[in-house]
């Protein structure tokens, strides 16, 4: 899939998650949805799942629209500077920083990672996350 196509793609895997539409059709959940329709397997439908829970735009139960968890991931990504590959570097690097972690600290990472991204490939960006997490992450 095009870094154009991706971003597009995962609006709509949030817009079925929003509506519910994956028990409407007969399936248990999104990703189940995802790899019947779409014959990929379940940890790609997950991933994708899960990756637009992040990267789109959120509402508010008053339907208030909010910015996505990870601004300069998302903004990268819309913009074509990044691919899925990028995204699953950054997901799992933010996954692995201890939780006890300040949420400046867990920022500054998210930022850097998605600064790094646009000139690296995901190899690369692994890497440096890797590095990241080993000296610039603190408890």
């Amino acid at each position: 899939m095009s870094r154009i196509g991706y971003p597009v793609m995962l609006d709509a895997v949030a817009e079925l998650e929003s509506r519910n539409f994956a028990t409407t059709a007969g399936f248990r959940n999104t990703k189940q949805l995802l790899a019947g329709m779409l014959n990929i397997s379940p940890t790609e439908a997950g991933t994708r799942v899960t990756q637009a829970g992040q990267l789109s735009t959120r509402r508010t139960l008053s339907g208030e629209v909010l910015a996505p968890l990870p601004p300069n991931t998302a903004a990268a990504l819309a913009a074509g500077e990044i691919g899925p590959a990028h995204v699953r570097v950054i997901t799992e690097t933010m996954n692995a920083i201890p939780a006890n972690v300040s949420a400046t600290d867990r920022d500054a990472a998210r930022a850097e990672l998605a600064h790094h991204a646009r000139s690296f490939n995901a190899t690369s960006l692994h890497k440096i996350g890797q590095r990241i997490l080993a000296h610039r992450i603190r408890p």
